[in-house]
Parts: structure tokens; C-alpha cells; sequence
């Protein structure tokens, strides 16, 4: 009953007793959301998103404003998650090839099935956040495969696009 961004909020100051505030708001390319990621104090952005749309604004308001950003996103079998450091790592943007794209919105519910990789992803995007605080940076993807043996495997991530300021 609650949205993904709170669960994971409350994980956190679960597992190390920082302060954690979510966001359940849609992120536009717009001023209002600027401000609402500017003004919050962030020290890391986590994104928990259902669309490319708002991941790909997110990520231009971490790059812009130098936040380091945790994008995490699932299916019903897998999962995977990618860190964005200011200036040290490429952005979400070049590592997925994220483009503009208007959001396809739906009133569909998620499927029972992603519950598992939710956990896992969700999981990973807090140790992650723990890794980047630290000062721990990786070029590599955490990813969850359901049908894959291995199941859970780093991936490296490819660099920064040329025409992408997010190394600068």
C-alpha cells in the first residue's frame, strides 16, 4: 500500500539510520521539479521510476546540479540498477542511451511476479547508496536475471556519450 519510493526511504534509515526523504511526485522537465530536486538538500537521488520520461529528467537534474543518482528499475524476471557519480562516472543517460521520450501513461497495476526483483533491486539500490557515500565508485551495472544461472551478475558500463557534459 505504499509507494515504491517510501519503502525504499524507510529501508534506508533501516539499515543505517540516515535521513531519508522520498519523492513521490512526477519528475517533468519542468522549474517546479528543478526546484523540488534543488531545494530538498539531496546528498544522493535514488530513482524508483515506472517510465523513461521521468528517469531521463532525473537524470539531467543530477547531472545538472552534480547530485550522484541511483536509477533502479525492474520486470516480472529481472532487474538492474545503475550509478551515475558527478564528473568521476558517466550519467544514466549515457550508460542507457535514454532519450526525451513522453512517458506512456497507464492506471495498469504491476504484476505480482516483479515483487522478487523489486526486493532485490530495491535492496542493491540501497547498498549501492551505501558504496557511493563511502566514496566507493564503480563503472559497473548490478543486474538480476531470473532466468539467467548466475542470476545476479556486474556488467561494465559504457561510456560517456560525446555530446553529454556529465564527465565535465
Amino acid at each position: 500500500g505504499m509507494y515504491k519510493a517510501e519503502v525504499l526511504s524507510e529501508r534506508i534509515k533501516e539499515l543505517r539510520n540516515l535521513r531519508s526523504t522520498p519523492i513521490v511526485h512526477t519528475i517533468y522537465n519542468d522549474e517546479k521539479s528543478e526546484q523540488l530536486i534543488r531545494h530538498g538538500g539531496y546528498d544522493i537521488i535514488l530513482g524508483c521510476l515506472d517510465n523513461l520520461e521521468a528517469r531521463y529528467n532525473l537524470n539531467e537534474f543530477a547531472v545538472k546540479l552534480s547530485i550522484p543518482f541511483i536509477d533502479g528499475g525492474t520486470s516480472p524476471f529481472m532487474g538492474a540498477i545503475y550509478s551515475y557519480s558527478p564528473k568521476q562516472t558517466p550519467c544514466i543517460r549515457c550508460k542507457k542511451d535514454l532519450k526525451p521520450i513522453k512517458a506512456q501513461r497507464t492506471c495498469a497495476r504491476a504484476l505480482p511476479s516483479v515483487i522478487i526483483p523489486n526486493m532485490i533491486i530495491g535492496d542493491a539500490m540501497t547498498g549501492e547508496a551505501i558504496n557511493l557515500i563511502s566514496g566507493n565508485i564503480s563503472n559497473q551495472s548490478f543486474v538480476y536475471d531470473g532466468a539467467c544461472d548466475s542470476k545476479i551478475y556486474l556488467q561494465n558500463d559504457s561510456g560517456a556519450k560525446e555530446e553529454c557534459n556529465c564527465r565535465n
